[in-house]
């Protein structure tokens, strides 16, 4: 694996810099939220996946931006609405029908496992169903005034 030679405010101020132009070429702003350099990797990483899907012919759009900034969700804390995310889209051939597919690319979500329904991760990135996330009131986590919001692991792509 190669080193990385840049101080690290160098290394950072490059990622911000990359972060800065996706977000620009796609209509968006980017709102600076993160202290460390993992922080600023884990935005290029997310932005990556969004320009794979946009260079594999899919159209990308951005959505619940936060006072008009795109804000990272770069922790488990926190619920996804409050947070921004893209939606990517394409037309596909399904036997003799045309059909949309629809996904949602976001940022530090919890999905259930596929291998027991009580257990949950949180991968960085996700890609998931269209309006997929489920806010459970009445959650496993009994006694605490907060709802659970979560992916089952059917709707992860």
């Amino acid at each position: 694996m190669a080193k990385l030679n840049l101080p690290i405010h160098d290394a950072i101020n490059k990622l911000k810099s990359e972060i800065s132009l996706f977000l620009e070429d796609n209509r968006g702003f980017f709102l600076n939220q993160g202290k460390q350099l993992s922080s600023y990797f884990e935005m290029a990483c997310y932005n990556h996946i969004v320009s794979y899907y946009k260079n594999s012919g899919w159209m990308i759009e951005i959505q619940n931006l936060q006072s008009d900034y795109f804000r990272y969700k770069l922790s488990t804390a926190g619920y996804p609405e409050n947070f921004s995310y893209f939606q990517i889209y394409k037309e596909v051939n399904v036997g003799n029908n045309r059909r949309i597919l629809v996904f949602e690319i976001h940022h530090n979500l919890c999905i259930q496992s596929f291998h027991n329904e009580d257990i949950y991760l949180v991968p960085d990135i996700s890609v998931i169903n269209f309006k997929s996330i489920v806010n459970d009131e009445n959650h496993y986590l009994k006694g605490f005034n907060k709802k659970f919001s979560y992916v089952r692991n059917k709707d992860l792509q």
